[in-house]
C-alpha cells in the first residue's frame, strides 16, 4: 500500500540538513526565513520546478481574483503527475533541497515542487495517513505552529473532487499577502459581515454553501490548545456547511478566520478548483481556460464547483 511503510530513517538514505522543531520554532521569522532560503536552493538545484504562468486579474463582484495562465507545456504535464506514482510517496522519499524542517506534534514542512507562486509550503505527516482521513488536533497544532510564526493562509484540500492530488495528507501554507493586490487575500472584499465572536456562520455576500468562524483568539493560545479548539470549530463548521466526513471540501485558515466550504466537483468547465480559488486565486491551463472563466465568471466557477448556498 502506497505510504503504508515509512522505511528506513532519512538521514540514512542521504545526507541532508534539514531544521528540527527548536530551529524553526526558535524565534518569530524563522519558520519564513527557512522556507525562503530552501526555495532559494531548491530552484538552484532543480529540485523545484515552478510551473511558469503569466497572471491576469478577472473582475467579479468587486473582487480581483488573481488569475494565472499557464503559459507552456510543463514537465508534470508531459510526464504525468508522478507525485501520485504506484511505486513512490515524495512525502516519504523525499527530495533533500525539498525538505524545509520538522515540526511538532508529527508534521514536517516541505516545499511544494511544482509551484506557482515562492515560498509555498507543505505541511505533511512523517507517517503515511490518507488525505481523506477528516483533520485532527494534531493537525491543526502543526498549522498554529505555523501561523505562530508567519501570518499566512493554511489550506486543505480534503478529497479529490475537492482538488487533492496526493494520497498522503498534507496541509499547504502560502505566507500573506497571496497577490500584488491591494487585499491580503483576494476575495476579502466579501469576506465581512460574519459573527466576530466566535459562533459559526457565514459570508453573507458568497453564493456557495460554507461556513466560518473567527479564530482570532487562537493567536493567544498555546498551539496545542489552540489545536484541540480548532478540531473542535472543524466538526462544526464541515456540519454547517453541509459536508459532514466523508464528504469532500476545502478549509482554509488564517490568523482571523477559519472556513469550510462543500465541494461537488473538482472542475467546471475544464478550469481546476481547490481550496485557492476560495481565496480567489485560479489557475487555468491555457486562454481557451482563460475566456471560459471570464465567460462564466470567477464566483459562478466556485458556486458550481462547490453547491449553490441555501437562500
Amino acid at each position: 500500500m502506497l505510504g503504508a511503510q515509512p522505511g528506513p530513517s532519512l538521514s540514512t538514505l542521504f545526507p541532508v540538513d534539514p531544521l528540527n522543531p527548536d530551529d524553526l520554532l526558535a524565534r518569530p521569522g524563522a519558520l519564513a526565513t527557512a522556507i525562503q532560503e530552501r526555495s532559494r536552493r531548491s530552484a538552484a538545484s532543480g529540485a523545484r520546478l515552478s510551473l511558469t504562468t503569466h497572471r491576469s486579474t478577472l473582475r467579479d463582484a468587486g473582487v480581483d481574483f488573481a488569475v494565472h495562465v499557464l503559459e507552456r507545456v510543463t514537465y508534470k504535464e508531459r510526464h504525468g503527475n508522478t507525485l501520485v506514482a504506484e511505486d513512490r510517496n515524495p512525502f516519504l522519499d523525499i527530495e533533500p533541497d525539498l525538505w524545509v524542517g520538522d515540526l511538532p506534534p508529527k508534521h514536517r514542512v516541505l516545499l511544494n515542487k511544482f509551484n506557482v507562486v515562492e515560498n509555498h509550503a507543505l505541511v505533511v505527516t512523517r507517517s503515511f495517513e490518507p488525505q481523506t482521513h477528516p483533520l485532527t488536533a494534531a493537525d491543526f497544532e502543526a498549522a498554529w505552529h505555523c501561523l505562530g510564526q508567519l501570518d499566512g493562509l493554511v489550506f486543505y484540500n480534503g478529497g479529490e473532487a475537492a482538488g487533492a492530488s496526493q494520497p498522503h495528507k498534507h496541509l499547504q501554507l502560502l505566507p500573506l499577502p497571496l497577490d500584488e493586490g491591494p487585499a491580503r487575500i483576494p476575495l476579502e472584499p466579501l469576506l465581512r459581515g460574519a459573527d466576530p465572536s466566535g459562533r459559526v456562520t457565514a459570508w453573507p455576500e458568497l453564493p456557495f454553501a460554507h461556513a466560518c468562524v473567527a479564530v482570532a483568539e487562537c493567536a493567544g493560545l498555546e498551539p496545542a490548545e489552540a489545536g484541540l479548539h480548532c478540531e473542535d470549530l472543524y466538526v462544526r463548521l464541515r456540519n454547517a456547511a453541509g459536508c459532514p466526513d466523508p464528504a469532500p471540501y476545502n478549509l482554509l485558515l488564517t490568523r482571523q478566520w477559519m472556513w469550510v466550504v462543500a465541494r461537488s466537483r473538482d472542475a467546471v468547465e475544464d478550469i481546476p478548483v481547490n481550496a485557492m480559488g476560495y481565496a480567489g486565486c485560479l489557475l487555468v491551463r491555457d486562454k481557451d481556460g482563460l475566456a471560459a472563466l471570464q465567460r462564466r465568471g470567477a464566483l459562478e466557477v466556485l458556486r458550481r464547483a462547490g453547491f449553490p448556498r441555501d437562500p
